[in-house]
């Protein structure tokens, strides 16, 4: 992998690390062909366009487009093909604000989140290291009237904080991101509280205390059931993230201009998202599953996450660079098997070369972290947030 700009991290003995397993469902594919030749014209295309391999023009009349206009009529829909495509660095604020404004048309219906929260407990609790958290179980009203469960783990310290929100993957809940626990997702939002931030770890719809009765199998019966009714389970799961968002911004020891948020697998997906269309989020941590739309679309991957309309859209680097120039942090563990088995390597390596090329390379990061498997690895993730929050 040493084509490719990642930063490798050292392996650590922390206390908060748990077990290191890759996710039991990811089958391997070897997608590397899937990179093709530059079409620096844009146009429809079975490759990934590449940036253009020479410098930008001198003179360019950048684009300047209302993103809640009508695009450019194009055959395929895509945003940097046919006649709305980044030539130019200048071009992208229009076209990440246009890709923005697209991706949230197609998590409708959405309003504006105005939740109504409830403390269930809150206790004072004492970590290894002797510092004292505050920890309150809370339960939230999502955009569609479901009430969401969540964890706040924060310091005891009085005065505001920087905020994060965290979520866990597939098969598990918030209770694996406060404490040290036998599951493949290290407590990240424990080591965040215990570095100063005020950390809400939310059950993904389906998991935790965020179930529905009478399903065999919670999680895959009910994304079926939403499948059959027409919808997706990814567009509630991201629209329930961007409420735990507001909640999280509305809390008074949270500092509203100072919000960053992470996650992992199934999590990184939402938070990809989801950071494209709040821009609140000045931070963002995709750890474990920025995959081509191709393979994660596919039978490979859940269909929980089968958000196809994306795919009409954008390519997930394309997605990514969305988010930019807020800071964006890749991170993939070195025996993670989606790394180079589902093409997250091609993945990160283009993501990288079109925002060297955009001239926004100095907020996009990149880091596998050594010895580490399908996991957060919260040293690296809270050094990020210290430099971006």
């Amino acid at each position: 992998m040493s084509n490719l700009r990642f930063s490798f991290l050292a392996p650590r003995r922390l206390a908060l690390f748990a077990a290191l397993v890759a996710s039991f469902w990811l089958a391997a594919c070897d997608a590397t062909s899937i990179i093709g030749e530059p079409d620096v014209h844009g146009g429809e295309t079975d490759t990934w366009r590449d940036p253009p391999d020479v410098k930008a023009p001198d003179t360019h009349e950048c684009l300047v487009l209302d993103p809640w206009a009508e695009l450019p009529a194009q055959e395929s829909g895509r945003l940097l093909e046919s006649n709305f495509y980044l030539a130019h660095p200048c071009d992208h604020p229009a076209w990440s604000a246009t890709v923005s404004h697209r991706v949230a048309l197609a998590l409708e219906p959405f309003a504006p989140p105005a939740p109504e929260t409830e403390v269930i407990s809150e206790m004072e609790v004492i970590a290894d290291n002797g510092a004292a958290l505050i920890l309150e179980e809370i339960e939230f009203t999502t955009f569609d009237g479901e009430r969401a469960f969540a964890r706040v783990l924060r310091p005891k310290a009085d005065g505001q904080h920087p905020g994060v929100l965290v979520l866990h993957g597939h098969y598990s809940s918030s209770a694996d991101l406060v404490e040290e626990r036998d599951s493949y997702v290290t407590p990240l939002s424990l080591a965040l509280a215990l570095s100063g931030y005020v950390t809400l770890s939310p059950d993904i719809r389906s998991h935790g205390r965020f179930s529905f009765e009478g399903y065999t199998y919670p999680h895959h019966d009910y994304a079926r059931e939403v499948a059959e009714d027409g919808d997706v389970f990814a567009r509630l799961a991201i629209n329930d993230a961007r409420v735990a968002l507001a909640v999280l911004k509305e809390r008074a020891e949270t500092d509203p201009d100072r919000l960053g948020m992470a996650g992992l697998s199934l999590g990184a997906f939402i938070t990809a998202v989801t950071s494209v269309v709040e821009e609140d989020i000045k931070a963002a941590v995709v750890a474990g599953l920025l995959i081509s739309f191709e393979i994660l679309f596919s039978d490979r991957h859940c269909y929980c996450q089968h958000l196809t309309a994306l795919a009409e859209l954008v390519e997930s680097h394309e997605l990514a660079l969305a988010i930019l120039p807020r800071a964006l942090q890749v991170h993939w563990g070195e025996l993670d098997s989606i790394l180079e088995e589902d093409d997250g390597e091609q993945v990160a390596s283009l993501l990288f070369d079109w925002a060297e090329w955009l001239g926004l390379d100095d907020t996009l990061f990149t880091p596998v972290s050594k010895d580490l498997g399908h996991t957060f690895d919260p040293p690296v993730h809270i050094d990020f947030f210290n430099t971006w929050l």
